[in-house]
């Protein structure tokens, strides 16, 4: 006991300090939704005047926040080591400023993949509304109404008043300036009615779709990134990945750059933007939420082909075929 009172008496300043930054590492850790660095777990080496992380996707170390709280408790008990880790994890910042390359995205859905869980809601509901009109307007833009139907869950979970903190509104979840322009492109009263709302959103997916229809069914991920980001920011990614020299018509290749995005790569940007130094749609640092919406509605599609009969006829044939085999 006398031991530990020393200890406190000639570490008056030190407690103080491990407390705060153990404070900060739980707030790091739960608030910030942020993974926790350690030491031992990534290899950095030095090159020039940059730092690069090599296999980052496999570097990180916990993404659970009650796990990240019950790693630092245990480090309290030996505080150098939570010096080591609050100093990298604030200079890891820097180190994500760096060039790197294409060894560093090894897989990004091991960073962030998403937890998927199915709940039907109240689509029942919509589609005795709205089912007819749905299904007629996916018929004359050759799309699926599963899909459509999977967007409005991710969008509004099916509650024709929902409004998002960015001012999104209504099943579709269209943005005040895009309604504007939908509204008088489509010669509506407006987009705010329910019905107005899914004409509106069903046509500017559509002519999302479009912009890539020579991406074969890719084309409706690629659809969904723009519908979710903008369209300009799906061919900031595309233009990544081909710097890269990777297949930019390829979902599942170009997603892997979405990180790319942030503010983090700048050093990027500057290689693939020479002139600008930036993308052209602007940086993203909150890239995850466009790599997860594709990733939940694509998982909600699915879902709903295994409840809901199909509108295409080339849907049709496709179950048809998984039937007999």
């Amino acid at each position: 006991m006398n031991k530990i009172l020393n200890f406190v008496k000639r570490h008056k300043l030190l407690i103080p300090v491990v407390i705060l930054i153990f404070t900060s590492l739980v707030y790091f850790s739960v608030f910030k939704g942020e993974d926790i660095y350690t030491p031992d777990k990534i290899k950095i080496k030095q090159q020039s005047d940059t730092f690069i992380i090599k296999n980052y996707a496999g570097s990180l170390l916990i993404k659970d926040a009650s796990r990240n709280i019950n790693f630092i408790q245990d480090k309290l008990y030996n505080w150098s080591d939570l010096f080591d880790i609050i100093l990298l994890n604030i200079n890891n910042n820097r180190i994500k400023n760096a060039n790197k390359d294409r060894e560093i995205i090894t897989d990004v859905s091991q960073i962030r993949k998403p937890r998927f869980s199915f709940r039907r809601g109240n689509i029942d509901a919509i589609i005795e509304k709205y089912g007819d009109l749905i299904i007629e307007h996916c018929n004359s833009y050759n799309l699926d109404w599963r899909l459509i139907l999977a967007i409005i869950h991710q969008e509004s979970y099916f509650d024709s008043n929902a409004v998002s903190r960015a001012g999104a509104f209504g099943l579709m979840q269209i943005m005040p300036r895009t309604g504007l322009g939908l509204q008088s492109q489509l010669q509506l009263d407006d987009t705010r009615t329910p019905k107005n709302n899914l004409i509106a959103g069903m046509y500017y997916y559509a002519s999302l779709v479009g912009s890539f229809e020579q991406f074969g069914d890719d084309k409706y991920k690629f659809a969904l990134m723009a519908y979710n980001a903008g369209l300009s920011r799906v061919i900031d990614v595309m233009t990544i990945a081909s710097h890269y020299g990777k297949d930019y018509k390829k979902w599942e290749v170009v997603k892997e750059y979405i990180p790319m995005l942030s503010s983090a790569f700048d050093s990027v940007h500057s290689q693939v933007w020479q002139n600008s130094k930036r993308p052209s749609g602007g940086i993203l640092n909150n890239w995850r939420e466009p790599y997860n919406y594709v990733e939940y509605i694509s998982f909600y599609w699915e879902e709903y082909k295994k409840i809901l009969p199909p509108n295409l006829k080339s849907e049709k044939k496709k179950e048809k075929k998984k039937k007999k085999s």
